[in-house]
């Protein structure tokens, strides 16, 4: 008797712009057939996008675009915990899941989430936002590792990277016998190390969290 298949194993990419601004930029391109061509293609099965005040334009935008069965894609506002669509895009062989993506702007409170959970992590900086050192952050973070910084107009390649990220960090731990925790990020010495280098005044890590944290939430 033949063996039987296993059944796919599902593949999540969420992408979140946050709740205090709009990004309609990162959501237009990710509607995008070279976007949406690379998830079909490399076996994601879900796309998640929280849209803010752009819902309604999305929603319309969605109704233009060519069917993809094996895709399905869920479009929200706003929602009070992003968490667990971020656990959806952590891999989890006994869930059934493949690692995914999480394409977040580059909020302080969404990052932290996002490291919280171990979720695949690229971040984008938002260009309309003036003098909030997104750009910074999303550079240090990756000079250190940690995520992506993707660039509006190379989110494929920036996937392509991410998977790359994925695959050298599931390497190191191979050959353990025991999964290790999720990696300890202090986000907020990140976070200061690019103010210092970003204006020049160095600001102690506790006090960067106590002035971010009342912003978090909205992140």
């Amino acid at each position: 008797m033949p063996a039987i298949a296993p059944p796919p194993m599902e593949r999540h990419c969420l992408v979140t712009i946050g709740a205090t601004a709009r990004f309609t930029q990162l959501l237009h391109e990710v509607l995008q057939p070279e976007f949406l061509n690379h998830l079909a293609a490399n076996n994601f099965t879900h796309l998640t996008l929280q849209c803010g005040k752009d819902l309604a334009q999305v929603r319309e935008d969605l109704l233009a675009l060519d069917p993809r069965p094996a895709l399905q894609i869920a479009t929200f506002a706003f929602v009070d915990d992003l968490v667990p669509d971020m656990v959806r895009c952590r891999a989890d062989p006994k869930a059934g899941r493949a690692a995914g993506a999480v394409i977040a702007h580059a909020g302080t409170g969404t990052i932290l989430d996002s490291f919280r959970v171990s979720a695949p992590l690229i971040v984008v900086p938002n260009p309309t936002l003036k003098d909030n050192h997104q750009e910074e952050l999303a550079e240090e973070i990756q000079h250190q590792g940690y995520a992506i910084w993707g660039r509006l107009g190379q989110l494929v390649y920036a996937l392509e990277q991410l998977d790359l990220l994925v695959a050298e960090t599931a390497a190191q731990f191979r050959p353990h016998p025991v999964v290790p925790p999720p990696r300890q990020i202090d986000v907020w010495s990140v976070a200061g190390a690019i103010m210092e280098r970003a204006g020049g005044v160095l600001m102690p890590a506790a006090e960067l969290q106590k002035e971010e944290t009342s912003q978090m939430a909205m992140d």
